[in-house]
């Protein structure tokens, strides 16, 4: 069983792990830009990059991409407003755009402020659907999963409501059949007879013991 101590060393390694994945990610990509100014993914990709190690900067770039409606890069400043900026209502407007240039990124992150009520829609689950479809088409492998998971549940749900309803009907026809026999069927009476028996007969004539004799 691991200490907290281990714990603790394992989460500082992964850190430093994706502090140092970044460093490398960052030079590279200034160096890519460097040599290919002209390339705009290598730009995007600086800027990407830079969320780690420069957020002014990644700001500045990925803004620059939003302006030129850079599909991909509309999730990733969406994601500086809303968590750097807690600036909730600009990026549900970015992820909307961005979902609508068919970022899949732009629709799983419309999703995830669907589950944590920051958005309302008329339909949330329909809504939820269809984007994480969509997502699933171009290659999403989160959205592919959190789809199954969905359409899982729609499924059970419907199969509830199924029984539900036939649970219902079933019992609305039995109310429904006792009603009818209880309002046009006869009524049935039943009598019980009562027999009494028949108190005996004192006779008049006397035994050889002078006793009254008694009839049956």
């Amino acid at each position: 069983m691991q200490t907290i101590t281990t714990i603790g060393l394992d989460i500082a390694k992964s850190v430093f792990q994706v502090q140092h994945q970044a460093n490398q990610a960052y030079d590279a990509c200034t160096k890519a830009v460097a040599t290919f100014p002209t390339e705009l993914r290598y730009q995007y990709q600086l800027g990407r990059a830079a969320q780690f190690k420069d957020r002014k900067q990644a700001f500045e770039i990925l803004s620059r991409f939003v302006q030129a409606n850079y599909a991909a890069a509309f999730n990733n400043l969406g994601g500086i407003y809303l968590w750097d900026r807690k600036d909730a209502s600009t990026a549900i407007a970015l992820f909307k755009r961005g979902s609508a240039l068919d970022d899949a990124d732009s629709m799983t992150s419309f999703v995830d402020l669907i589950d944590n009520g920051l958005i309302r829609t008329p339909n949330p689950e329909q809504t939820k659907s269809a984007l994480l479809h969509r997502a699933a088409e171009l290659g999403h492998a989160r959205a592919q999963r959190a789809y199954d998971a969905e359409l899982q549940n729609l499924t059970q749900e419907r199969i509830n409501q199924a029984n539900q309803q036939q649970m219902m009907q079933l019992f609305g026809a039995f109310v429904q059949g006792v009603a009818t026999r209880w309002l046009d069927g006869p009524t049935q009476t039943t009598t019980v007879a009562c027999f009494t028996r028949t108190p005996p007969r004192i006779l008049p004539n006397r035994n050889s013991r002078g006793r009254s004799a008694v009839a049956p």
